[in-house]
């Protein structure tokens, strides 16, 4: 009788302790980034805690909501990138920074895991990823019609799904797909 008296009160101390642990704060869920400073930009796989493939409502419980939705898309413009999500209601493809420069750019401080982020020069991602396999990406039609306006240029790396952007020579947007 004494055992099981002793056996009881340890599982109760257990569980008693346990409560007070998760009553206190013992949560494994990761606070919401307020920089993207630290996030990596990898190529077929996605920027920071986000990841290609990851069902949307994952992306807003680690991100939080975001600044502006545009139709479907989440767009978390304070650290300067935006979602797209696919058919499935997955993240399809993942754009930083912005075509128009302007805040997106200035917010995102992440970088390629060569080091390279906004800003660089078009021979510098050429250096680090090669000769593209293309010139034209997502936004071929408008690199087309804005090139001569803009000066905007686009380098597409199908082998790692990446398109860079480029407007006056200097990287403007990042698009993983």
């Amino acid at each position: 009788m004494f055992l099981t008296v002793k056996l009881v009160c340890n599982q109760v101390a257990t569980m008693l302790t346990v409560s007070i642990l998760l009553l206190s704060g013992c949560d494994t869920k990761q606070p919401v980034p307020r920089t993207s400073e630290s996030m990596t930009i990898e190529p077929r796989l996605g920027v920071g805690p986000i990841k290609l493939g990851m069902p949307m409502d994952e992306v807003t419980a680690v991100l939080g909501d975001p600044e502006k939705r545009m139709g479907s898309s989440l767009l978390y413009l304070g650290l300067g990138f935006a979602i797209v999500p696919g058919r499935n209601n997955s993240v399809a493809s993942i754009m930083v920074g912005d075509l128009d420069g302007g805040q997106p750019v200035e917010a995102f401080k992440g970088k390629t895991k060569g080091g390279l982020g906004l800003g660089a020069s078009y021979q510098e991602i050429i250096e680090a990823y090669g000769e593209p396999e293309s010139r034209d990406g997502p936004v071929a039609e408008l690199t087309k019609r804005e090139e001569s306006r803009h000066g905007i240029k686009t380098l597409n790396y199908q082998s790692v799904n990446l398109t860079f952007t480029f407007r006056e020579e200097r990287l403007v947007s990042i698009w993983l797909q």
